[in-house]
């Protein structure tokens, strides 16, 4: 359903799956209507936890019929570069 109903629950769904996946205090925002940013540092357990977030989404009914994107992205070295980084991520997300 892409609805603005179904969209806002399909953002509530992903905002939630975030949260159980990411709840050590790490940053979780909206980038965009599409986009979720996660900041968080590299770890020996990143890759493992990005495919488990994979799954999840790939197993959401109210994903089924919508792309997911899920990648890891370096932060920029500087917070200018930053900037301009999660605003290509934001045109990216949709």
């Amino acid at each position: 359903n892409d609805s603005p109903l179904g969209r806002s629950r399909r953002r509530i769904e992903i905002g939630a799956m975030l949260r159980d996946l990411f709840d050590a205090g790490e940053t979780i925002a909206t980038n965009g209507e599409n986009a979720f940013v996660v900041l968080l540092p590299r770890g020996d357990t990143l890759a493992d936890t990005v495919g488990l977030l994979r799954v999840r989404t790939a197993g959401l009914p109210s994903l089924r019929d919508h792309r997911v994107d899920v990648w890891i992205e370096p932060l920029a070295p500087s917070l200018d570069h930053t900037h301009a980084l999660i605003s290509d991520l934001s045109r990216r997300g949709g």
